[in-house]
């Protein structure tokens, strides 16, 4: 099994007041994931792991079952990340990793690599991620960053509404701090509809009701 989650800030001392998490919060993450998570399950984390150093965080790490890959969020370093465990993934817009027959592909920039994500059957078996939200990419991916703030910022400090942003929050604070499984989220009857289904409508120009 596959799951995903964003931005648990182990560490961070001011995560608390900022975000509004309750006291105890990293106990709750942990135990929710350790009640969901093998440890021949997959875990990828989409950025913003902690802060500390590389052996507290470590010690943290090592508590959690699993195969665990991580995006390197704003606040990571990449040695430390490595040094806890967890492999790292980073590169450029549009480099892709495999994991039990899905593939996931980095959305690092405004350009839309939507054509590359969908089969010439018109399947969709690429999964969009990033560590933070794109405006102008159109296609459904997810990311974090945002964690619980209402209104998201682009890079330049300048606010755009959530409804441009076609990706999904998978914040610690909007998951209820536990990783969430792969198959929930792609098969997400609110975000599908919102979502794939217009994509796929649009891209290959379906009729409405098809």
């Amino acid at each position: 099994m596959i799951f995903m989650t964003s931005d648990p800030h182990f560490f961070h001392a001011n995560i608390i007041k900022y975000c509004s998490r309750p006291q105890n919060w990293t106990e709750i993450y942990i135990r929710n994931w350790k009640r969901l998570v093998k440890n021949d399950d997959h875990v990828i984390i989409l950025g913003d792991v902690g802060f500390g150093n590389g052996s507290s965080l470590k010690c943290v790490i090592d508590q959690l079952p699993g195969k665990k890959y991580t995006l390197i969020g704003n606040h990571d370093k990449p040695k430390q990340l490595t040094d806890a465990g967890i492999t790292v993934w980073d590169g450029e817009h549009g480099k892709r990793w495999s994991i039990e027959g899905n593939t996931f592909v980095m959305i690092k920039g405004e350009k839309d690599p939507r054509p590359e994500f969908v089969s010439s059957q018109g399947v969709c078996n690429e999964i969009g991620i990033s560590h933070e939200p794109y405006p102008n990419i159109k296609f459904p991916y997810f990311y974090g960053h945002l964690h619980n703030g209402p209104i998201p910022f682009s890079r330049e400090y300048n606010p755009y509404p959530l409804h441009l942003i076609s990706g999904r929050n998978l914040s610690v604070e909007v998951t209820n701090y536990t990783p969430i499984p792969l198959p929930i989220l792609l098969y997400d009857k609110d975000w599908l509809d919102k979502n794939w289904k217009a994509y796929f409508m649009e891209f290959f120009a379906l009729p409405k009701g098809g």
